[in-house]
């Protein structure tokens, strides 16, 4: 696939995720340690799920990044948002994969947050 179809593909699975359950969720081994991230400072993964579907559908940027991390090979691409906050000085790094296709139904999964690093 090419890059920007896939890119179409996950912009459209987070506007999917205003109103339909499925398209843009979290990972669910990546919840447990958002969860318990002490740097998180108590934002939850529906807090945070809910900052990145606002921040997109209010125009913030998507990255689209070439995988190059061996343990991830299975993807060519990943996608952040930083998320501008109060609370983190650089911003909410959020990270997500486009784990379903479908061009009616796509998925998009968010598989990790912290705060950005510089």
């Amino acid at each position: 696939m090419a890059p920007d179809d896939e890119l179409a593909l996950v912009k459209k699975a987070i506007l999917l995720g205003k109103t339909v359950t499925g398209c843009f969720e979290w990972h669910e081994r990546a919840t447990d340690r958002v969860r318990h991230d002490p740097e998180l400072r108590g934002f939850t993964t529906t807090a945070i799920r809910r900052l990145a579907l606002e921040f997109f559908v209010a125009g913030g940027t998507i990255q689209q990044i070439k995988e190059q991390r061996p343990e991830y090979n299975d993807f060519e691409y990943y996608y952040k948002l930083i998320i501008p906050n109060p609370e983190f000085p650089n911003g909410l790094f959020v990270e997500m994969r486009l784990f379903d296709s479908d061009e009616d139904c796509p998925t998009v999964l968010l598989v990790n947050a912290h705060p950005q690093q510089k």
